[in-house]
């Protein structure tokens, strides 16, 4: 095995146990923080804890990304479909998600981004819209990169009315070049796309 190979595996190894062990550990102080059975101070101590679970989480993943980086960065498809599908095997205990992709090369500023703005959207989809199914695809079309999230909650987002995870995906987006769409049709969808030139063919 190459080292590329070995970091991959030592990163899928990690995410696999302490990293889902963190994002569930999150999911149960949440739980609890919205008790009604909770006085206010508490509820709000536990909401503190779950932000500080999400940040660690979110160094963790971090690290992770920089275990994969170098296979990334060479804009390896596999390589990407692997870190993806990973990170998006924390969320199947809670959610049905499907993964789409027909790209043959995501440069690494894109597959960055797109690995961290898909947990946001998962978690989304799950705390303010109560989704049960979510489809993630990702499209290679002739003037630009798709990237389209669809969940089957309770709709009602919209671009004028964003909440602040949201609105930091739409900055990120932005920030690359991108364009943010929602639309609002029974559940949500969430179209980016990111001109050719953005990206290597």
């Amino acid at each position: 095995m190459d080292s590329a190979s070995e970091r991959i595996a030592l990163a899928r190894a990690l995410h696999d146990g302490f990293a889902q062990d963190l994002v569930a550990l999150r999911y149960r102080v949440e739980f609890l923080a919205d008790s009604s059975s909770l006085e206010s101070a508490d509820s709000r101590e536990l909401q503190k804890i779950a932000l500080e679970i999400s940040e660690i989480t979110k160094k963790v993943r971090r690290e992770l990304f920089n275990l994969r980086e170098p296979a990334l960065s060479r804009g390896d498809i596999a390589d990407f479909i692997a870190a993806i599908e990973m990170l998006i095997s924390t969320f199947r205990n809670h959610v049905k998600i499907d993964f789409q992709n027909s790209c043959s090369s995501i440069p690494a500023h894109l597959s960055e981004l797109i690995l961290e703005i898909t947990p946001e959207l998962i978690r989304n989809a799950l705390k303010h819209a109560r989704a049960s199914r979510i489809e993630i695809v990702i499209t290679q079309l002739e003037d630009s990169l798709q990237f389209t999230f669809s969940d089957n909650g309770a709709g009602g987002a919209h671009e004028n009315k964003l909440h602040y995870g949201l609105t930091g995906i739409r900055e990120l987006v932005e920030l690359n070049q991108g364009s943010f769409t929602i639309i609002d049709e029974g559940g949500t969808k969430i179209c980016l796309k990111f001109p050719n030139e953005e990206f290597l063919l």
